[in-house]
């Protein structure tokens, strides 16, 4: 198959990999630099003109911008790899488990900046255990069920039913 972003196919590949953008996880940020220099490592290898102070304020991090990333919690690395992607300005966004290692306050936050992503146009894929949140944040949720994707209902209690009658 073909695989087709904006337009864009791998044969315009600068193109289409300046509109994707994908960290699988905090070990993929540069550990020996701080949250700031990552993010704006990224904004400028995407060459993306972007507000830094802007994003860091958005993502809840100014207090550990200029921390080395090494010495961040897991939690603190969740945020500062959002922001990172920010940073890249790229259209379509794809996150595994980015709720992961945060606490009730900081899921609130990120599920708030996923919404003002959403509101901005970008498209967000994400893979996540906490289907309460994703419920709130995702236009369609699917579930993996014997090798094949099945799509879901949008509603909590109907996430639920669907989830017990597919994998009880």
């Amino acid at each position: 198959g073909e695989i087709i972003l904006l337009s864009f196919n791998k044969d315009k590949r600068e193109k289409y990999n300046k509109n994707l953008f994908f960290l699988e996880n905090s070990d993929s940020l540069f550990q020996n630099l701080t949250a700031y220099e990552n993010i704006s490592f990224i904004s400028k290898l995407w060459e993306n003109n972007c507000n830094i102070e802007q994003i860091i304020d958005l993502v809840g991090i100014r207090s550990y911008k200029d921390k080395l990333v090494k010495n961040m919690s897991l939690g603190m690395k969740q945020k500062v790899l959002i922001a990172v992607a920010i940073a890249s300005g790229a259209e379509f966004l794809i996150f595994d488990e980015p709720l992961n290692a945060l606490d009730i306050e900081n899921i609130d936050l990120v599920t708030n900046v996923f919404l003002t992503l959403k509101k901005q146009g970008r498209t967000i894929l994400l893979s996540s255990h906490n289907i309460f949140e994703s419920s709130k944040i995702c236009d369609e949720i699917f579930f993996l069920v014997d090798g094949s994707l099945k799509e879901a209902p949008l509603e909590y209690t109907q996430i639920k039913q669907f989830y017990f009658e597919n994998f009880s």
